[in-house]
């Protein structure tokens, strides 16, 4: 009969099928010859197979990783007292600090010692099962571990809610870890072992199984069991046996043949988990082994919101760059709580404007990502910014953590998917409706952008003949274009008009240096704010001197009170509240749909060390603007004027060459791109198109019948760019359909056109 010790070194090792059907050989022959339901449901396909991302399935194995280890030192700490351990940890990121010196900022403040020291107790590695696009998952932690009549009810169980009573956990909200069972195609082996000092009264030893899919005949669903003795009961062996071959305690899973989706080496790995785990409460670490692998090994994560809110740069492929300029926002969602917002845009010396920077944290699908303890719920991708918030240079630059932490527990329920893969009903649109109104108003963002496009201006071959752009811009006109004078509301207000800024300007002096560490000062800009009843946010300026961060981070010691027509509201209310960078801090005054029209007084009081410091801001809540363009409050004191204003009628249309292909991320495939940043329409086309140059290289032409042929293809492709951009600014495209359809308008283009250019002889040949 097979030893406790070889049972436990062949779970242990188990790599491919062929080591995993010796292992289940080996359980039978010591009784494990029956198999349990997963989650005792004997249809528990449906649940097991609910998540559609096999990487996020996996992810939650890691979650529960960091749940065990939290859980195993909250007991070693607190003992069975719950309630002392709810009252000295509220989150998971609040136990990490008190069980591990976690420090308040977050696991990217760690020293890469103590990175590596904790990490050690989490770790996943990536190995060859035989199956090159399905490697093997070793998934080991040094947790609190369970016995083997524990196993059925945790590790094995389907959303038991075995967590729901202890908020210091990651995993609540989760399906749990059952998910990877079905992507694991050659099954999955689990060791567990209490930890010695927390066995509550049971025997020490081993718990070892093995799950599978099975489907028979008599079966309409396959369904997922695991291996347990004539009394349903997993094997346990001696803990002697554990004790020989060094498995201390916690807890082994092995998924075998997993479908992971990421194909390559682990640098591909490592950036993926990353941003799903966005900012672990505590390090692990992520291993690969494989032929893909170069250099095989492992890399200490701890996120991608770790890295950046630390400037750290660990991943290779993120050499160089560097955070250009950040903000950090809190929103208030009424009773619903509020979210914080991270904005992070990535430099990198030498780069052209067109660069994606971003990617050497993220892909371009994830740079928007919505947490939860520092786990993905929700994401969105780069072409959103572009999009929506109308910075098409700056988009792939950009990369932003929306925290979710400090939504209502009511909310919570009602967004949270169990799968992570998205936030349900509402919520996600409240969220990037609210993001999305932060990033337009930003000044900063506002600057970067316009920089880019400069720099992209310039890095152009030529631009369009004034005489083609007339007869594009007419053209477009008919179509529904802005081509003629328009009458243009501006606000006027007691502080005097708004500035104008043009061009780039001068990125804002955040340095703080200077800056005392307790502030002495407190002053808004303006005094008077103009705000319409449940219309777009108004900027509103806090000057603060003291250091970056003394908002939000001294927000316990701020109060915000809002007088109205019928006392103290929140109808109106600075919603969203940017970080204090440079003495100033921008914020975002809201007046609700149900807000009462009339004269409102919101007043900022800041405690600081000996006294407070006061400041008040005078708000006029207004009618939203009639059809008609009649004013919403007659009588009173006019506050907005309507004057003439010179819209752009047609679009910039600029040619570039093949040496600013790296700019504008060309190739001899693309036709060109349309970029629409709110202040003007720019067109770039690609001279050095293949289909183009087939044409203008004809021998025959002289110069003036190429600039002839430029001229006539420059107007219609132009215009059908221009047309495909507005369907995509409705409905986004996929990047390579718009890509074709780009290809479609310049091919019939070029053959309309020139059918002698492109084809090499006349249509009417008859050969």
């Amino acid at each position: 009969m097979t030893s406790d010790i070889d049972i436990l070194r062949a779970a242990l090792d188990v790599k491919t099928t062929v080591d995993f059907a010796a292992l289940e050989a080996a359980l039978a022959e010591r009784g494990a010859i029956r198999w349990r339901a997963v989650g005792d449901m004997d249809d528990n396909f449906g649940a097991i197979n609910a998540a559609s991302d096999s990487r996020l399935a996996l992810n939650e194995r890691i979650t529960n990783m960091i749940d065990a280890v939290l859980e195993r030192e909250a007991r070693l700490t607190f003992g069975t007292d719950l309630s002392a351990m709810i009252g000295a940890m509220s989150s998971p990121l609040e136990a990490a600090t008190v069980l591990f010196g976690v420090p308040d900022g977050g696991v990217g403040e760690l020293s890469i010692a103590d990175r590596q020291r904790l990490a050690e107790d989490v770790a996943i590695d990536f190995v060859e099962s035989g199956a090159p696009d399905r490697p093997t998952a070793v998934m080991r932690d040094r947790g609190i571990g369970q016995t083997a009549d524990r196993l059925p009810e945790t590790i094995l169980s389907i959303h038991r809610g075995n967590k729901r009573d202890k908020p210091f956990l990651m995993g609540m909200y989760g399906w749990g870890g059952s998910n990877a069972l079905g992507f694991a195609e050659g099954g999955t082996a689990i060791v567990s072992r209490r930890h010695p000092a927390l066995l509550d009264g049971e025997v020490d030893g081993v718990a070892v199984t093995v799950v599978k899919k099975v489907y028979s005949a008599d079966m309409r669903t396959p369904a997922y069991y695991f291996a347990v003795d004539e009394n349903q009961k997993v094997l346990s062996l001696d803990g002697e046996a554990a004790d020989v071959i060094g498995f201390p305690f916690g807890t082994q899973i092995v998924h075998v043949e997993y479908d992971l989706g990421i194909k390559g080496p682990l640098l591909n790995q490592y950036k993926y988990y990353n941003a799903a785990l966005y900012e672990p409460v505590i390090p692990y670490y992520l291993g690969s082994n494989r032929l893909v692998d170069k250099t095989p090994g492992r890399r200490t994560m701890v996120g991608v919101g770790g890295a950046l809110k630390s400037r750290g740069t660990e991943d290779e492929g993120s050499k160089g760059t560097k955070v250009g300029y950040q903000n950090r926002a809190t929103i208030d969602l009424g009773d619903d709580g509020e979210i914080k917002v991270h904005v992070w845009v990535i430099d990198r010396e030498g780069v052209k404007p067109g660069a994606n920077t971003a990617s050497a944290f993220v892909d371009a699908d994830s740079a928007i990502v919505v947490t939860l303890n520092g786990q993905r719920q929700d994401s969105g991708k780069a072409e959103w910014i572009k999009r929506v918030c109308k910075y098409p240079h700056l988009y792939s630059r950009i990369i932003i953590e929306v925290e979710a932490d400090f939504l209502s527990q009511d909310a919570k329920i009602r967004a949270f998917a169990s799968t992570r893969e998205r936030l349900r009903g509402a919520m996600h649109e409240r969220i990037f409706s609210e993001l999305a109104e932060l990033l337009i108003q930003d000044e900063e963002l506002q600057r970067l952008q316009e920089k880019l496009r400069e720099e992209s201006l310039k890095d152009t071959a030529s631009k369009a003949s004034e005489k083609d752009l007339k007869k594009l811009a007419k053209i477009i006109g008919k179509l529904g274009g802005r081509t003629a004078e328009v009458d243009v509301e501006i606000e006027v207000e007691a502080d005097g008009e708004k500035n104008k800024k043009g061009g780039a300007g001068q990125p804002r002096d955040t340095d703080d240096t200077a800056l005392p560490v307790i502030p002495t000062t407190l002053q808004f800009a303006p005094h008077v704010l103009v705000v319409t009843q449940g219309g777009t946010k108004k900027r509103l300026m806090v000057n603060l001197d003291a250091k970056n961060g003394y908002l939000p981070g001294h927000d316990a010691d701020l109060t915000i009170t809002v007088e109205g027509p019928e006392g103290e509201t929140k109808d109106v209310y600075p919603t969203t509240r940017s970080q204090l960078l440079g003495g100033a801090a921008q914020w975002l005054v809201a007046a609700t749909e149900d807000a009462e029209l009339g004269d409102y007084k919101l007043t900022a009081r800041l405690q600081v060390p000996g006294g407070e410091l006061i400041d008040t801001v005078d708000i006029s809540v207004i009618a939203p603007r009639e059809p008609d363009g009649g004013s919403g409050r007659a009588g009173e004191q006019k506050v907005k004027r309507v004057v003439k204003q010179a819209v752009p009628v047609g679009p910039q249309v600029s040619w570039v060459d093949k040496s600013g292909w790296d700019t504008h991320d060309f190739d001899a495939r693309s036709v060109g791109r349309v970029d629409d940043s709110g202040k003007g329409v720019d067109i770039y086309l690609n001279l050095d198109f293949d289909k183009l140059q087939d044409v203008l290289s004809n021998r025959s032409y002289t110069l003036a019948v190429q600039e002839a042929r430029k001229s006539a293809y420059m107007i219609p492709v132009a215009l059908g760019l221009y047309r495909i951009h507005e369907v995509e600014e409705k409905a986004e495209l996929d990047p390579e359909l718009l890509k074709q359809l780009q290809m479609i308008v310049a091919d019939s283009v070029l053959v309309a056109t020139d059918t002698e250019g492109i084809l090499g002889d006349s249509l009417d040949d008859d050969d």
